[in-house]
């Protein structure tokens, strides 16, 4: 819960126009194996906000290919967030789909 609580305050950062903060904020908590897949999305969105594409690359890549397992695996409290990851990677894939050579998302 405290990992979702920083998803929501990076979010917040990030829709008052501060991706630099959301981005010190979530960029520790990838650094660890068991980050969530929100964790990823939000950082995803923060670095796009940012223009960070690299960042914003790299977590695409993790959330519609390289960690796709995880989107069905994780678990959670809830099952509840198993339903938003998928519709995140799916999201990511539909992007790519439309706009390879540029889509981050």
């Amino acid at each position: 819960m405290g990992e979702l609580r920083q998803v929501l305050l990076a979010e917040q950062e990030r829709l008052d126009g501060q991706p630099a903060r959301a981005l010190a904020r979530l960029q520790p908590l990838v650094a660890r194996d068991t980050a969530l897949v929100a964790t990823h999305w939000a950082l995803m969105r923060a670095a796009e906000a940012a223009n960070a594409q690299d960042i914003a690359r790299a977590q695409a890549d993790w959330l519609a290919t390289t960690h796709r397992g995880r989107v069905f695996a994780e678990s959670t409290a809830s099952d509840v967030l198993r339903f938003f990851n998928l519709s995140v990677s799916n999201a990511v894939l539909r992007a790519r789909q439309a706009a390879p050579e540029t889509a981050a998302r």
